[in-house]
């Protein structure tokens, strides 16, 4: 669309994780997705794309236009010692959102980040200070998630579907949307938040594997608080 005082027109990028290629309408799924199907009539769909496989290199890439690699996320979240690996976006790659400042435009974002440093909220001890200085506010948050992961197991399917914005399902097979809900929220939303330090460990023996970590290069036990979210 095109604002009424300028001939520079107006762009919204949507980035979506684990959506597969025909998930929606107008590329042949079988949920109905109408307001999505009338931006591709009034637009440009594409028979080729491609992406990182996870979201935070294919976010990586989408912000800077460079390979997630030279824009310092060529893993995930995790600083691996290199600056293709340091697991946030680099200082010398630019934005879309910065270059477009330059030319007068005003941008926002609204969502998922997940390309910045490390989060106090996992209880990192890098950031002790402010870690115990919001332990409370922390703590709070994981129990706020933990009901709300509960509702969202428990309640039924019907009720999450009514809960959710009118714009959402306009159009769509509401009976069949909530057999979707019912068929995977076990398997997609767990029923507590915790630091899985199992999982912590796996990477980082996958990295000395790779080379990319000297073995007992990062101890855990030092790094990672477990009962940030309890207590």
């Amino acid at each position: 669309m095109t604002d009424a005082t300028t001939t520079r027109p107006n762009f919204v990028l949507i980035l979506v994780d684990d959506m597969g290629f025909s998930d929606i309408g107008c590329y042949g799924s079988e949920i109905r997705t109408p307001n999505l199907d009338g931006l591709a009539r009034g637009g440009m769909r594409f028979s080729q794309m491609y992406n990182y496989a996870r979201c935070c290199p294919t976010r990586a890439c989408m912000l800077t236009g460079a390979y997630p690699h030279q824009a310092g996320i060529g893993h995930m979240m995790e600083n691996s010692g290199s600056p293709a690996y340091q697991g946030y976006l680099r200082e010398d790659v630019v934005t879309i959102a910065e270059a477009l400042k330059t030319g007068g435009y005003r941008t926002f974002m609204s969502g998922k980040w997940h390309v910045g440093g490390a989060y106090e909220f996992m209880g990192v001890a890098v950031r002790a200070a402010e870690r115990d200085e919001r332990l409370d506010e922390i703590r709070r948050l994981a129990t706020a998630l933990e009901r709300g992961l509960a509702d969202t197991r428990t309640l039924p399917a019907a009720d999450v579907v009514a809960a959710l914005p009118a714009a959402l399902v306009a159009g769509g097979d509401l009976g069949q949307l909530e057999a979707i809900v019912e068929r995977y929220r076990l398997s997609l939303y767990p029923e507590r938040v915790t630091v899985d330090l199992d999982a912590a460990r796996r990477v980082a023996r996958a990295q000395e594997i790779a080379g990319l970590l000297e073995p007992g290069q990062v101890d855990l036990d030092s790094l990672v608080d477990a009962d940030a979210l309890t207590g």
